[in-house]
């Protein structure tokens, strides 16, 4: 609690968080050289990058990782995630994933006493970075890429989709999941599958790509049809008075000149 500040942004949020003492006591260190690559490897290609990396036997190091991996992924299944993916190894490996579980089961109440602490010193800012940290753990998925703000998280969440395939549908236009519904069907399937990593894979290894394309695509599509379309339309009841207040006005004033004009009459 010492550590949160009004000025705390998601990276120091993420890293106060992680530091958090049930972790000590609730994930084991590195136990084996395996596990020990993986989260190496990760810690290569993690958006933030902390000085507690340089030892992979920290707690608070591998707790990072491990979001990190899974915010990284988005939601493709881990059995689909390609080899050429930086967060397969770790989310792969069977131990890796139980401390991820782990981790998760008690982020909601963690970050929920984050919340309180900083709510109760007024501080807004770093309120809602928490709120969005809290559901971007929930969906699996950064809200935006922070080294890349044309990123965006929405698509991110389309099963298949990586920080290179939003990277195209942004050269593209495409800046939503209504966008890319609105495409031409052709056009859509050369967007989605030529920037696949799956597909990249199936090919260098000489497999099924009909089969794959086709599932990828079914994927994407199955997903878009349960994407929430949310309209919002009201009415107003009786006259509405606008008034133009100007820059430095005070209610004092706006009394004084409600008098004027009722005496003018």
């Amino acid at each position: 609690a010492a550590s949160l500040t009004e000025k705390c942004k998601l990276r120091a949020l993420l890293e106060i968080f992680c530091a958090s003492s049930e972790f000590k006591n609730l994930i084991a260190p590195v136990r084996t050289p395996g596990e020990e690559r993986a989260l190496v490897r990760a810690s290569k290609h993690a958006v933030y990058n902390y000085p507690s990396f340089a030892n992979a036997y920290d707690v608070t190091a591998k707790v990072n990782l491990l979001l990190q991996s899974h915010l990284g992924a988005g939601t493709i299944p881990v059995g689909r995630l390609p080899d050429s993916s930086p967060h397969a190894a770790v989310l792969r490996h069977a131990d890796l994933r139980e401390d991820l579980g782990l981790v998760l089961t008690v982020a909601h109440r963690l970050i929920s006493a984050m919340i309180d602490v900083v709510g109760s010193n007024g501080w807004l800012p770093p309120a809602l970075v928490l709120m969005e940290l809290c559901q971007m753990l929930h969906q699996g998925t950064w809200e935006s890429i922070p080294k890349d703000a044309s990123c965006v998280g929405a698509l991110l969440q389309i099963p298949h989709f990586t920080r290179g395939t939003v990277e195209a549908c942004a050269k593209a236009g495409v800046e939503g999941v209504y966008d890319l519904l609105e495409m031409e069907p052709k056009s859509r399937e050369r967007l989605v599958l030529g920037n696949s990593l799956e597909m990249a894979a199936v090919e260098a290894a000489g497999g099924d790509l009909s089969a794959t394309a086709s599932r990828v695509m079914s994927d994407v599509a199955r997903w878009c049809a349960r994407y929430p379309a949310i309209d919002v339309s009201f009415d107003v009841d009786g006259e509405v008075e606008h008034v133009k207040k100007e820059a430095g006005d005070t209610d004092d004033d706006k009394e004084e000149e409600e008098e004027e004009e009722e005496e003018e009459e």
